[in-house]
């Protein structure tokens, strides 16, 4: 897995694929509700084991804490949560930052439990769900002061469209942050199909090599990212 920052250089709601993940996230919720302890965690993504970490919850807020540390978040800033989940990171950006995040979704079922959440969090004043497709959102060119997509991209029908979204709605100046799966080598053999059987087990679209996704980042227009490998941390999550 890696964290990217992305910062811009300047200043048909079902798209190819998302009908298959809203409806993966549907049937595999009481899943989560099991495995992530998701009432409480309220989070659907990997978690960053640190040296100090003691606890899978702990492990889970980690992914949060680091990414909103590259994204530089502040004080009442405007966030949009790409594929929210039953909004984690939603609420923790709220509480910890005053932000102002719009979280959205292709999943019905994720959508009523983050309202569900939202309603018991008293959070509505900062936090908005709505159900809505990253790749062609209805939000108003630089909208957002941070684009956020945790374990969002590889789910894309095409990456390249929501790169595409994610610079129109961003502020100049704003930045795209995100944690994500990426292939190590595009030559390394699997004879047994694990990639396939995963990315059709768990809904996703194509997975690509860091090198080809930088490439990507460029052709759309935003500048060098920051980039973090965190393989190893995710270990004990994955």
């Amino acid at each position: 897995m890696i964290l990217l920052i992305i910062k811009p250089r300047i200043l048909k709601l079902h798209k190819n694929g998302s009908r298959n993940v809203g409806s993966y996230y549907n049937q595999t919720q009481n899943h989560y509700q099991i495995w992530w302890n998701l009432n409480k965690s309220k989070a659907l993504h990997s978690g960053i084991w640190l040296d100090d970490t003691t606890s899978f919850a702990e492990l889970l807020q980690n992914t949060n804490l680091k990414m909103a540390e590259l994204a530089m978040i502040e004080d009442g800033s405007t966030v949009l949560d790409a594929g929210c989940g039953v909004g984690g990171s939603s609420f923790f950006l709220a509480k910890m930052y005053n932000a102002n995040v719009q979280g959205i979704t292709i999943s019905k079922k994720q959508l009523e439990t983050a309202i569900e959440n939202l309603q018991v969090l008293n959070l509505g004043h900062l936090v908005e769900f709505s159900f809505m497709d990253f790749c062609a959102t209805t939000f108003k060119d630089h909208s957002f002061d941070i684009v956020w997509a945790c374990e969002t991209i590889v789910s894309a029908g095409s990456k390249a469209e929501i790169l595409k979204e994610s610079f129109r709605i961003l502020k100049p100046g704003g930045r795209l942050v995100l944690a994500d799966y990426i292939l190590n080598s595009t030559n390394r053999p699997d004879p047994n199909q694990w990639i396939k059987q995963w990315k059709n087990s768990w809904a996703l679209n194509n997975i690509t090599t860091l090198e080809s996704f930088l490439e990507l980042i460029k052709t759309v227009g935003f500048g060098n990212p920051t980039c973090s490998d965190y393989t190893t941390q995710i270990f004990k999550s994955s």
